[in-house]
């Protein structure tokens, strides 16, 4: 089973909104047993799910939090099971696959630890069940959006919210969510999935074959995991948990800094409260930002790829810092989105051709040999030429349904209903030729 399906969107998600719409009358505590419950069956369905694993750290990081163990020996722990499952396990084919949503229920149990450290010893104990929901959202289990723990209890205990909820919103999310995943995602990647396998396996590598591969890629993971992430809002919507935003137009940045905080703005978030910052205590400001950089690209996978795709993604942004002290480097806005797409574009040999040799790289040098320029795909051009527009001008999900004082909208017009119809309808149309998610394998 899988979010975009026709037994998750039909039968799954009404099933479960209904049953959390009645358990939110009881109990705080009786929500939360439902709620982690229904959670955990829901994450047994998906394949490569480990509901074992899962409940196992559960128990250990609560027992951490309730004994107040010491930090030292807790976080290591999160990440030897981390490393243990995703980099030894997966390379010496322990594991067929890596458990899905491994990393981000880590991550999130490592914030809570950390988070709960600093509460005092009179505060109310944290209950199982409140924690086990914490952790079991599904919504946000398997890809993120990594919710604070805080923000989590919050929202249980106010039972009211930053904006109102309505489930007109909500459903919004969902579609727009599964027609940026079924339609556009998977229509790109069908595309281009011939051209990728080839400079995967180092064929035809000439300048037009990589570039479109990296265009057409760059546009399809965006789709694809902001498009999850705007589903899982949706879905959080509907049991009554606001899940912070995950993407905010990234293709609009300046810098590639920006351009990070606004990709997975909630690892990037994780990353910066629990590593850069403690880092630079140890370390000076570039160093410490490039051990991050560099660490949260190799969490990608085990490969050596992501190896390089850290080192030159770390040399950009501190490349960035240094340039930026120079008032009279500073460019116009207009060429300095375009240099931040085109380095940022130019890093993906080194994160799809996944590899332990050196195969990245000559992906990525072969991009730079400028061999059959003349044959120009004319037609390719001109529909990635509107696509980057559309990323530059058009609002974005939030800025469609939402004002910018985070109230949600309720005015909507007839437009606004025929057109979120007919992106349901594509929806349907598409929905059995769905791929898997491109994140699910991080």
């Amino acid at each position: 089973m899988s979010f975009n399906s026709y037994l998750f969107v039909f039968c799954i998600l009404p099933l479960t909104s209904l049953i959390f719409s009645w358990a939110k009358k009881s109990s705080t505590q009786k929500f939360c047993a439902v709620l982690a419950g229904a959670s955990l069956i829901i994450y047994s369905a998906f394949e490569k799910s480990s509901p074992t694993l899962l409940m196992s750290t559960i128990i250990l990081n609560y027992f951490f939090i309730r004994s107040q163990i010491a930090l030292i020996i807790a976080i290591p722990i999160n990440v030897f099971i981390l490393v243990l499952f995703k980099y030894i396990f997966s390379n010496f084919s322990v594991f067929s696959f890596i458990p899905l949503g491994l990393s981000f229920f880590i991550f999130q149990q490592i914030s809570a630890v950390i988070d709960q450290s600093k509460k005092s010893k009179d505060d109310k104990p944290l209950s199982f069940f409140h924690y086990m929901a914490y952790v079991c959202f599904y919504p946000q289990l398997i890809a993120g959006p990594i919710m604070r723990l805080s923000d989590f209890l919050g929202q249980l205990r106010e039972r009211s919210h930053p904006y109102e909820i309505k489930t007109t919103v909500a459903l919004c999310f969902i579609i727009i969510g599964l027609f940026k995943k079924v339609v556009i995602a998977d229509s790109v990647l069908n595309y281009i999935e011939p051209h990728l396998t080839m400079v995967q396996n180092l064929k035809d590598l000439n300048f037009w074959t990589i570039w479109n591969v990296n265009v057409w890629y760059v546009i399809a993971i965006y789709e694809d995991f902001s498009g999850y992430s705007e589903m899982a809002v949706g879905i959080g919507m509907l049991i009554g948990i606001n899940l912070p935003q995950n993407f905010n137009s990234p293709f609009r940045q300046t810098n590639l800094a920006h351009l990070w905080r606004n990709w997975h703005i909630t690892i990037s978030l994780f990353i910066r409260d629990y590593l850069y910052l403690p880092l630079q205590k140890k370390m000076n400001r570039n160093s410490a930002l490039f051990v991050s950089i560099f660490l949260l690209s190799i969490w990608h996978g085990p490969t050596l790829n992501f190896a390089f795709f850290g080192i030159y993604q770390g040399m950009g942004v501190l490349f960035l810092r240094v340039w930026s002290k120079n008032k009279k480097a500073r460019c116009y806005s207009h060429l300095a989105h375009l240099i931040t797409l085109v380095f940022f574009i130019s890093s993906l040999p080194l994160f799809y051709v996944k590899s332990n040799d050196l195969s990245s790289l000559k992906v990525f040098i072969a991009q730079f040999q400028f061999t059959n320029i003349s044959k120009v795909p004319l037609l390719e051009m001109l529909v990635i030429i509107f696509f980057f527009l559309f990323f530059k001008m058009a609002p974005n999900t939030y800025e469609y349904l939402t004002l910018k004082n985070k109230r949600i909208r309720f005015d909507y017009s007839l437009f606004d209903a025929v057109f979120i119809s007919l992106l349901f309808l594509m929806v349907i149309a598409f929905l059995q030729q769905s791929r898997g998610y491109i994140y699910f394998e991080f």
